[in-house]
């Protein structure tokens, strides 16, 4: 997929407004936290109704995972269904389990507890990182590697992985958790991850680089024994199924966003100086 087709208006930047003082930037946090909910309304009223495609993902982690596909929750193209396990997420077992059962039955129970029916299209990915369960999972993903109902996305050696390739792709600067243990890899990695990237990584505020973490993953694509090795994460192919699907209501989206973002920062502004 030509991912470069995604297209932004010039008048309208997609960039996060310049923030010159620590109250101003204090303030456009605020306002990019809660975004999903102000936007809504005024975005969907742009959008005719159109056919959805849905992707199921059912994920080991609770937390990072789920935020990052709530920034994708206005979309009208798109519905991303978030199965997991509260306080606790899955083990590898207990999603091949879970999603076995879920397709024969014909519906997956959500994070929520709501009952989503499977129809003929969805998308199921099992994501999962290698963390703690190395050999297990690298068994199962082999295992099923031949399955058509769905697919295993592996984060190596976790999801943070992914969002770092959002902002960066230089791997160097990782390469001392290769002297790791690989369950103490992904521990590593979340903590070094402020470090280099400043402030650390927002989940929810990662959709306006998604291009960018697709081309830096493939970049680090590598497979050892069948099995993704250190660095690779294939969430790459989920985001370019999420950019296929959204094609210019992306684009809109983060005009939109952008757009905003920008008014609050100008009435901010205004009012301070008065």
């Amino acid at each position: 997929m030509d991912i470069d087709g995604l297209k932004y208006n010039k008048s309208e930047s997609t960039r996060e407004p310049k923030i010159e003082t620590a109250k101003e930037r204090k303030f456009v946090e605020e306002v990019l936290d809660s975004i999903d909910e102000t936007v809504s309304s005024d975005y969907q009223k742009g959008i005719p109704e159109v056919d959805v495609s849905r992707i199921f993902t059912i994920s080991g982690g609770t937390v990072r995972e789920r935020n990052y596909f709530e920034q994708y929750k206005d979309a009208k193209r798109l519905s991303i269904i978030f199965v997991s396990e509260k306080g606790k997420g899955l083990m590898p077992g207990e999603m091949v389990n879970i999603t076995k059962k879920s397709i024969s039955n014909g519906y997956f129970v959500d994070f929520y507890g709501n009952k989503r029916d499977i129809l003929g299209g969805d998308d199921i990915y099992l994501i999962q990182d290698v963390d703690h369960f190395g050999l297990e999972l690298k068994q199962f993903y082999i295992q099923d590697r031949m399955q058509n109902d769905y697919r295993w996305i592996i984060s190596n050696p976790c999801f943070e992985i992914w969002l770092y390739y959002h902002f960066d792709n230089n791997t160097t600067l990782l390469e001392e958790s290769r002297k790791l243990l690989p369950k103490e890899r992904s521990i590593w990695l979340k903590k070094k991850i402020p470090y280099l990237i400043n402030g650390g990584i927002n989940p929810k505020k990662t959709i306006d680089k998604i291009s960018l973490a697709i081309n830096n993953a493939k970049e680090h694509i590598v497979f050892e024994d069948s099995f993704p090795s250190l660095f690779t994460t294939e969430m790459y192919i989920v985001a370019e199924r999420i950019i296929a699907i959204m094609k210019d209501e992306l684009a809109i989206l983060l005009n939109r966003r952008a757009e905003y973002a920008r008014r609050q920062k100008e009435l901010f502004i205004n009012n301070s100086e008065k």
